[in-house]
């Protein structure tokens, strides 16, 4: 049927008598009124344009800014046809995300084992995703970092990290950011790695998404320069935040097996605090007054000697080290031998002697030697922001009819340094993602790009329309933080 029937027609009747002196007939007539077709919606989006046809009898009438919708949110779309009206109910459903924010946690990597749980070569970024209509709520998906290595080495690839609607897009593993822990081998080849973001579950983006690279710090080659009848220090090269607990190892370098030693360590500051000792196959003893530990330790005596000599140091023990500063500094370590003997021989040292110390600078040797723990700011300070809109799409009501202010809240996620430790810390004692930070001792300001499309108001609390706004298009709100 046509959107509009005819008031009048013509009718043409043709007779003949078909050879019959008299003939008759009857035409019944159904005169219908106009009937306009339209189509309206209800309870949830607005129509966009007018109604399409495609041929005679079918119409088409887009529909869309589903604006103050969860998952889930229903509407209904009726087509009128003079007095008849057809109703069809539908649902929002979660779209793809088409773009993303992306807040890097790490610089550089060290080198890094058991004792801070690979913390320092692991590549980490916090990400958010959006999709085309600017929100936060995206359908679940899944990505993953894969870092390649200067000169064109075999590539590792990350967990999977997943974005929710739940989580306002915000893209976590099971241990807190996106991440990739890159080879052991790389700290002794490369210098650089790059890192990119691989993902197949959208199309409205790009396979790989290239991020940038991150510095490989060197590993610090020790051993070869190690001299018989010492005792070593080493930590780890990586920086620790407050309340992180790591190992710090010790090795003894003797001519055959170490059968027994005695050692102290000591540290300069009230920023960290001596815990267990984890022997390989000693049977260790320790006590411990204010900021010194005191350690004794000996082999069973079903240890036969050997009857070869070592090359190369031997592994101990491993002493837990827990942060307790409040401030970025550098702890010291210092440790002292006082007795050390192998199995084939009583005593290689028998007074107090200064142990030879690894850190990440390199190899201490001289009478003053010691290891430096580096120590990050407490509380953790803010690396990044990722701000968004709680609602990316608003319909200007108020510059046509008389009606309330539309405002749609101004998010800034702030991401901080400890967002790397999620997997070590309790979350009581990490800040991680603020969901939205203090304005004013974050110095939160917000730009308009363009003007006259929308407002937002001085502390950037929310972007509105209050019928001073008479354009319509994409506005973008630029946040600031402090720098950044």
């Amino acid at each position: 049927f046509s959107r509009e029937v005819a008031l009048s027609y013509t009718l043409s009747v043709l007779a003949t008598d078909v050879g019959r002196l008299s003939c008759s007939f009857s035409v019944t007539l159904n005169i219908l009124e106009p009937a306009d077709f339209d189509i309206s919606i209800h309870d949830l989006g607005f129509l966009s344009g007018s109604v399409g046809s495609r041929g005679e009898t079918e119409f088409v009438q887009a529909f869309g800014l589903l604006v103050d919708r969860s998952l889930g949110s229903q509407g209904r779309v009726e087509a009128h046809l003079g007095s008849q009206t057809v109703a069809e109910p539908f649902a929002s459903r979660l779209q793809s995300p088409s773009r993303y924010q992306i807040v890097p946690l790490t610089t550089e990597l060290w080198f890094d084992d058991y004792s801070s749980n690979f913390i320092g070569s692991k590549y980490a970024a916090a990400i958010r995703l959006f999709d085309s209509s600017h929100s936060t709520e995206v359908a679940t998906t899944r990505l993953r970092l894969r870092a390649t290595p200067s000169g064109g080495g075999v590539s590792i690839t990350g967990p999977y990290c997943t974005a929710t609607a739940a989580n306002d897009g915000l893209c976590e593993s099971s241990s807190g950011p996106m991440h990739v822990q890159v080879g052991s081998d790389w700290f002794d080849k490369y210098d650089s790695a790059s890192i990119v973001i691989v993902q197949s579950e959208s199309k409205l983006m790009p396979a790989t998404i290239p991020i940038g690279s991150v510095k490989l710090n060197r590993r610090v080659d020790w051993t070869k320069n190690s001299t018989r009848n010492k005792a070593i220090v080493e930590v780890p090269p990586r920086s620790f935040f407050r309340d992180e607990t790591f190992d710090v190892k010790i090795y003894g370098y003797t001519e055959y097996r170490v059968k027994s030693i005695d050692f102290t360590l000591e540290t300069t500051t009230n920023a960290l605090l001596f815990g267990l000792v984890y022997p390989q196959d000693l049977s260790c003893s320790s006590t411990s007054t204010s900021n010194t530990l005191s350690i004794s330790c000996s082999l069973p005596t079903s240890f036969q000697p050997p009857t070869s000599r070592r090359t190369s140091p031997e592994y101990l023990l491993a002493v837990s080290v827990t942060v307790t500063g409040g401030s970025a500094e550098t702890a010291n370590i210092i440790g002292h031998v006082t007795s050390m003997a192998d199995l084939r021989t009583d005593s290689v040292v028998t007074s107090k002697t200064r142990m030879e110390h690894v850190d990440r600078m390199g190899y201490h040797v001289s009478s003053s030697a010691l290891a430096k723990i580096h120590i990050r700011s407490y509380p953790a300070l803010l690396t990044g922001i990722l701000p968004y809109a709680e609602q990316g799409e608003l319909v200007n009501t108020p510059a046509f009819v008389d009606s309330e202010t539309i405002t749609s809240d101004v998010k800034v996620s702030g991401v901080y340094e400890d967002y790397v430790v999620a997997s070590r810390l309790s979350p009581s004692k990490i800040k991680g993602v603020v969901n939205n930070i203090d304005r004013n001792s974050n110095k939160v300001t917000c730009i308009v790009d363009p003007m006259g499309i929308i407002s937002v108001d001085p502390t950037c609390q929310n972007a509105k329309l209050d019928g001073n706004q008479n354009r319509a298009g994409e506005a973008t709100v630029n946040v600031s933080a402090g720098s950044f």
